[in-house]
């Protein structure tokens, strides 16, 4: 069953000069995903490929909770490399263990984000 869908669209030279002040990354991200982003060639294009499935997911989430912080939301990958969401524990408590799917692409220029929110 269908719960929620989201979607972002978000420009990488934006995020680009987000990323200068440490502040925005250090609120934004958690560790695993700065982690993740800063090993790969232009980090940017993967910061903004988080950011724009993090939106993806709170659009996907609305309705069902008041508010979620940035952090609560962190992008992983699966065994085959493919994203997932992992939820803060809190989260997942409160909406009894949701399923989100997610999808991510990018260019040097946009990455964009689909979330799926379902019952499982």
């Amino acid at each position: 069953m269908n719960l929620g869908l989201g979607v972002d669209i978000v420009s990488v030279p934006r995020i680009r000069k987000a990323l200068k002040n440490n502040k925005f990354k250090n609120k934004i991200f958690t560790p695993r995903e700065i982690s993740y982003c800063q090993k790969r060639k232009n980090p940017e294009i993967y910061f903004a490929a988080r950011f724009a499935a993090k939106e993806a997911v709170k659009k996907a989430l609305a309705g069902k909770l008041k508010k979620i912080d940035w952090k609560e939301v962190e992008v992983a990958h699966n065994r085959d490399s493919s994203p997932k969401i992992n939820l803060d524990s809190k989260v997942k408590k409160k909406l009894k263990n949701p399923k989100i799917l997610i999808t991510l692409s990018h260019t040097h220029e946009f990455a964009v984000a689909v979330a799926y929110l379902i019952k499982t």
